[in-house]
């Protein structure tokens, strides 16, 4: 015994056959959506002053404010005074090249305050700082 299964893509606004899904993001929330040809092209038309004038992301990429600190994969600096103001998470970074990126995590290694650094990822901002004052 064979089965066929059929999708029928509906249209989300009224019903009607859909054409195409349509994937997109606001605010960090992605959603999706089945529209019919005229629907998907008001959608288009609508969008296209904004995808015109704002910035394309990588794929995978949707940016989510607020970052917390999990997103730094575990690394937590120590809160002892001297390194109080570390214990805030970073607001910005620096692309760094390899080689550079390499010579942060070695030092930070060796480091007490930086330890749990994780091997892979962003390198926090006050640890790049804390390197650079180091070899200054």
């Amino acid at each position: 015994m064979s089965t066929r299964t059929i999708r029928q893509l509906v249209d989300d606004l009224d019903g009607s056959d859909a054409e195409e899904t349509i994937t997109f993001a606001v605010n960090g929330a992605v959603y999706e959506i089945d529209l019919s040809e005229p629907h998907a092209k008001e959608f288009y038309e609508f969008m296209d002053r904004y995808m015109e004038n704002g910035r394309k992301l990588p794929k995978n990429s949707i940016h989510t404010p607020g970052r917390k600190a999990s997103s730094l994969n575990g690394y937590r600096p120590s809160a002892t005074p001297a390194t109080a103001a570390a214990t805030q998470l970073p607001t910005s970074y620096t692309r760094l090249g390899k080689e550079q990126n390499k010579a942060i995590r070695d030092w930070a290694k060796k480091q007490k305050q930086f330890e749990g650094l994780p091997e892979r990822g962003r390198i926090p901002r006050e640890v790049v700082e804390a390197f650079n004052a180091a070899h200054a």
